[in-house]
């Protein structure tokens, strides 16, 4: 069960990489455009961009509570270099297929 406290710094957190990244949304498309505002961005355009951002957020607070929760097993004592590689390794397997 997650708290009221979690949920509130998660927010912030969605919250603060969407601000920090919206000024690139305001950047010029292309010099070779044919349209008269060039540095407009359409409607889906932000839309993906936020959504492509909501989804870096969550797979990131996703792996982070997961990475946790392996770390707290009990059944299994491991070091935290051993988890790390052991993470690290599932990562690049599925980075590379």
């Amino acid at each position: 069960n997650i708290s009221s406290t979690k949920w509130r710094a998660l927010f912030l957190l969605v919250l603060s990489c969407i601000l920090v990244a919206s000024p690139a949304f305001n950047s010029p498309v292309s010099c070779n455009s044919k349209e008269k505002n060039p540095t407009a961005v359409s409607m889906m355009e932000y839309i993906g961009g936020v959504m492509s951002i909501l989804v870096m957020v969550l797979t990131s607070g996703y792996s982070s509570i997961y990475f946790e929760q392996m770390l707290k097993m009990t059944g299994e004592r491991l070091t935290i270099w051993e988890r790390n590689f052991q993470l690290a390794f599932y990562s690049v397997l599925l980075l590379t297929a």
